[in-house]
């Protein structure tokens, strides 16, 4: 591999990484009205590249959804006519006409999350048992603290056991809050880390480079 190959490829995108890395973490450490205009120009950047990463999401599902439908697989393509039907309709509302777009999110898409949700709450009850079998006295206080948790969000469980509510508070603010914590500073500890890797060039998976040297 010839120098300009490896710097296209490897060298080129990392110090760039690097370089907008630095540029965007200096502000918080140095007050310089230069240094805040290109950290924010970045940030706007990154914005519009997060748009244009919708965009092509959009155009890679649409690919996607098609290729089922021309190739009639079976027990997907039906699926498929939908995504995309709802895809589409949700999209050109959101830019045509905006009160069918908020009817779509608050009748369609609402109603869906809240039902998708509350499965989910079962699946994980059946789950934490499935894995934990309360067999300790850790797995009980989780299936304990799980449950409470959850019988607190439904409306009436909470008006037929008001007791559950000084309970779930308690929890939340102490023992959650301590856990939560600690596991905040273990994280930043960790990401510093791997920003230093990154920095270092030990690093590459992000840009497409893992195991190169």
């Amino acid at each position: 591999m010839s120098y300009a190959e490896r710097f296209l490829r490897r060298d080129g995108p990392l110090l760039v990484m690097i370089v907008v890395a630095i540029i965007s973490m200096l502000p918080f450490f140095v007050i310089s009205p230069v240094l805040d205009a290109v950290s924010t120009t970045i940030q706007k950047w990154a914005v519009a590249l997060v748009g244009v990463t919708f965009i092509i999401g959009i155009i890679n599902l649409t690919q996607v959804h098609l290729t089922t439908l021309r190739r009639r697989i079976r027990g997907q393509w039906p699926f498929s006519i939908v995504l995309i039907i709802l895809l589409y309709t949700t999209l050109i509302a959101g830019f045509v006409y905006k009160p069918i777009y908020n009817q779509i999110f608050q009748y369609v898409y609402t109603p869906i999350n809240g039902a998708v949700y509350a499965m989910l709450a079962f699946f994980i009850f059946s789950a934490t048992y499935r894995a934990l079998g309360i067999k300790s006295v850790g797995s009980f206080l989780f299936t304990l603290l799980v449950f409470i948790f959850s019988m607190r969000n439904c409306p009436f469980i909470a008006a037929l056991i008001p007791q559950l509510e000084p309970v779930y508070y308690w929890v939340l603010k102490i023992p959650v809050a301590g856990a939560n914590r600690g596991m905040i500073v273990a994280a930043s500890i960790g990401l510093i880390l791997y920003a230093f890797r990154m920095f270092i060039g030990k690093e590459r998976a992000q840009l497409g480079m893992a195991g190169e040297v």
